[in-house]
C-alpha cells in the first residue's frame, strides 16, 4: 500500500482524533480506496446518524443521480451510531487484558475503517455491474443477479440469507484484510504492541472463517428449505428481467447482461454461449503482448456462466472431449487462477516433409496479472541442425522482458553459430551472434540510440552509431544505410530463422530433450558473453541493470477498467431515493453523461489541487459530508 502524507499525519494521532479529523481520515481512505479499486464515478461520503439506525446496518452504497451537480456518483453512507460513535467514546483509552495492553481507540478505528472498506467494495460491485458494458470482473454477473433478484429487505436481512449473499461475502472478504493493511502501513502498533496487533489479525482470520465461502457452497433458506444461491438466482432471473421496467432489449444488448441473456431476457443456450465466446476470441489481436491473458479472461467469463448451470456443464464436457480430439497435441491445466497450456507442433519444410518440432507453453496467473510464454524447438534442414528457444514475460499485459535464442551446427562451414535477441519493457534491445564461442556481431539499442559493432575473432573492428530515431549519426553510419527500421534489431534475428510451417500434432517429449538442454546452456553462455565483451561497457551496464529490474516496486496489478462502449441514448433519471432498500439499477447512464462526468471531475480535481498548492492555508477541518475525488 502506497503511503499518503495527509493520512500519515492523521494516523500519527490515532489515539485522540477530533470528530473533524476523523471525518477527514475516513474521506482520505475513501479517496485511496477509489484509486485502489479503479473506480471512475465520483464518490460522496456521508456519516449518517439517523437513516441507518433503524436497519442496524454498518452502512450502504448506491449509485445515485446528484441533481445539484448534474452527475451520477457513488453515495457511500457510514452509520454514525456504530463504530464511529464507539471511536469517539474510546479516544485515548486502553485496557489491560492479561499481559496485553488493549488499544480501545485503535480497535474501534480498525473496525470503522473495515466498515468503510466494506462499503467501498460495494461501490466497486455497483460500478462493474451497472456502469460497465464489458465484464471487468468475472464475479460481476453473479453480483448483478443478486441486485435484480433480491429486492425484498426481509429476505435480504434474514440472518442466514444475508451472510450468504455473494456481494456481502465478497465485501467481508475484503474489508478486514484491507483495514489491517491500513493499520500496518500507517501505525507502528505491529512492532510496539505485537500481542494487540495479533488480536486484529485474529479478527480478520475469524471474519474469513465465518463469512467467506466459495460461491458453490452458498445457500439460501426459502420457504423453510435450503436452496443453492446460484440455483435460486437462475430460477428467478428471467422473471426479474421481464418485470423490471428499466430493462429493455437495448439495455441487455449494451450491458454485461448480453453475455448470458438474449435481448428478450431469455437465457442463452449452450450453443449460443459457445458461439459468442468464439466470436470474442476471434476478435482479439494475436499480436498484442497480453493476447493470451485476454484469452484467459474470456475463458473465465464463460466458465463462470456455465458453472452455474449443471446441464450446460455436462454439455461443455462432451464438447471438450470432441474439441480436444480435434486440437492435437494441446493440453490445459488449471490450479486456482493459474492456467498452464501446452501446444505441441510438428515443423515442416516447403515440401511438407517433417524437419522438427516445438512445444509452446503459456503460463498465466490471472490474479497477479502475469504471463510467461516459452517456446522450445529443434529442426534439421540442408543447412544444419537448429535449436530454438523463446521466452516472453508480461505483467498486467505490459512486456517485462523477451528473449529469443538459436544455435546452429552449420553443415556448410562446420561452425557452431549462436544468435540471441533480447529486450525489456523500457525500450532496451540487444542482438548478437557468436561463432565457435567468439562474438562476431552485436547490435545494442537503448532509448538514446543504436550501436552496431563488427568483430573479428572477438576483437572489435568497426562501430556504427544511429540516434534514437534510427537516423545515422554523421560519419558513423554503415555504408549506404542512413536510416534503420523501427524493428531493425528484432528483424535482424528473425531473418536468420530457417523457413518452416508449424502444424499441431503429438510429438514424443524425448525428441525435445536435446533442444532443452542446448538452449539452457545457451542462456548461460549469453551471460558469459556479456561479461567477456569489453566494447560499449557503459551501454551494456545500463541495459543489464534495466533487464534485471523486476517488479520490486509494484505492490499489485492496477485493475484495468474496460472502456464504456457506445450505447443508444436512453432517458436519464432525474431523482434518486437514498432511503430505499436497493437503488434501481442505473442502466440509464448514457455514455455521454458518463464521459461528461469524468471529464468535469478531472478538471475540478486539477483545479482544486492547484488551489491547495498555491493557498495551503485553505486546508482546514473537513465537514462530515464529502465529495471525494
Amino acid at each position: 500500500m502506497q503511503k499518503n502524507k495527509e493520512l500519515q499525519e492523521l494516523f500519527n494521532n490515532y489515539k485522540n482524533l477530533s470528530q473533524e479529523e476523523l471525518d477527514k481520515l475516513l474521506a482520505l481512505i475513501v479517496k485511496q480506496e477509489k484509486e485502489r479499486l479503479g473506480l471512475n464515478l465520483p464518490i460522496q461520503l456521508k456519516i449518517d446518524w439517523d437513516n441507518l439506525k433503524s436497519k442496524a446496518a454498518g452502512g450502504d452504497s448506491n449509485i445515485i443521480y446528484n441533481d445539484e451537480k448534474k452527475r451520477y456518483e457513488h453515495l457511500v453512507r457510514i452509520n454514525g451510531n456504530e463504530w464511529y460513535r464507539q471511536y469517539l467514546a474510546n479516544r485515548n483509552k486502553t485496557a489491560k487484558q492479561g499481559e496485553m495492553t488493549f488499544e480501545s481507540s485503535l480497535d474501534s478505528l480498525y473496525h470503522l475503517i473495515a466498515n468503510v472498506c466494506h462499503e467501498m467494495k460495494h461501490a466497486y460491485q455497483n460500478e462493474v455491474t451497472e456502469v460497465k458494458s464489458e465484464v471487468s470482473d468475472t464475479n460481476a454477473l453473479i453480483w448483478l443477479k443478486q441486485a435484480m433478484v433480491i429486492t425484498d429487505e426481509t429476505f435480504y436481512r434474514d440472518s442466514h440469507n444475508y451472510k450468504n449473499m455473494p456481494r456481502e461475502v465478497d465485501a467481508y472478504d475484503y474489508q478486514y484484510r484491507e483495514a489491517l493493511e491500513y493499520i500496518k502501513t500507517y501505525t507502528t502498533i505491529e512492532k510496539d504492541n505485537p500481542s494487540f496487533f495479533a488480536t486484529l489479525q485474529e479478527t480478520a482470520n475469524r471474519n474469513e472463517k465465518e463469512n467467506v465461502k466459495p460461491l458453490e457452497e452458498l445457500t439460501f433458506i426459502v420457504d423453510g428449505k435450503q436452496v443453492k444461491v446460484t440455483e435460486y438466482f437462475n430460477q428467478n432471473m428471467e422473471s426479474a428481467l421481464a418485470n423490471n421496467p428499466n430493462i429493455t432489449p437495448s439495455v441487455i444488448e449494451n450491458s454485461i447482461l448480453k453475455y448470458e441473456y438474449n435481448s428478450d431476457g431469455t437465457q442463452k443456450s449452450f450453443e449460443q454461449l459457445m458461439a459468442d465466446k468464439q466470436k470474442r476470441l476471434e476478435s482479439l489481436d494475436k499480436n498484442v503482448a497480453n493476447y493470451h491473458q485476454q484469452v484467459q479472461k474470456i475463458e473465465q467469463i464463460y466458465t463462470s456462466i456455465i458453472a452455474n448451470y449443471p446441464e450446460l456443464q455436462r454439455q461443455e464436457q462432451e464438447d471438450e472431449k470432441v474439441e480436444n480430439h480435434k486440437q492435437l497435441g494441446y493440453t490445459r491445466e488449471e490450479n486456482g487462477t493459474i492456467y498452464i497450456e501446452k501446444q505441441q507442433q510438428i515443423l515442416k519444410d516447403y515440401s511438407g516433409n517433417d524437419i522438427g518440432n516445438r512445444i509452446i507453453t503459456w503460463r498465466s496467473d490471472i490474479e497477479n496479472g502475469t504471463q510467461d510464454i516459452e517456446t522450445i524447438g529443434a529442426l534439421e534442414n540442408d543447412d544444419g541442425k537448429y535449436q530454438m528457444r523463446e521466452v516472453t514475460k508480461t505483467l498486467g499485459g505490459e512486456l517485462e522482458e523477451q528473449r529469443k535464442e538459436m544455435t546452429q551446427d552449420n553443415k556448410n562451414t562446420g561452425d557452431r553459430e549462436q544468435t540471441v535477441f533480447q529486450r525489456d519493457g523500457k525500450g532496451n534491445e540487444m542482438y548478437y551472434k557468436r561463432i565457435n564461442g567468439q562474438i562476431s556481431f552485436k547490435i545494442t539499442k537503448t532509448p538514446r540510440g543504436i550501436t552496431i559493432d563488427n568483430y573479428d575473432n572477438g576483437q572489435l573492428m568497426d562501430s556504427y552509431e544511429y540516434d534514437e530515431n534510427g537516423k545515422a549519426i554523421e560519419g558513423m553510419e554503415m555504408p549506404g544505410i542512413e536510416q534503420l527500421d523501427d524493428n531493425y534489431v528484432e528483424n535482424f534475428f528473425d531473418f536468420q530463422i530457417p523457413y518452416f510451417v508449424a502444424e499441431n500434432g503429438e510429438i514424443a517429449i524425448e525428441e525435445n530433450e536435446e533442444a532443452m538442454l542446448d538452449t539452457e546452456r545457451l542462456g548461460k553462455e549469453t551471460l558469459e558473453e556479456q561479461k567477456d565483451t569489453n566494447a560499449k561497457v557503459d551501454t551494456e551496464r545500463d541495459m543489464a541493470a534495466q533487464m534485471q529490474e523486476k517488479t520490486i516496486n509494484k505492490t499489485g496489478v492496477a485493475r484495468k477498467q474496460n472502456e464504456y462502449n457506445e450505447q443508444p441514448e436512453r432517458k436519464t433519471r432525474t431523482t434518486a431515493n437514498p432511503e430505499s432498500f436497493r437503488e434501481k439499477l442505473n442502466f440509464d447512464i448514457s455514455p455521454e453523461m458518463y464521459q461528461e462526468v469524468l471529464e468535469r471531475h478531472r478538471k475540478a480535481e486539477k483545479a482544486f489541487e492547484k488551489e491547495m498548492e498555491e493557498n495551503p492555508e485553505k486546508r482546514g477541518p473537513e465537514q462530515t459530508e464529502y465529495g471525494v475525488k
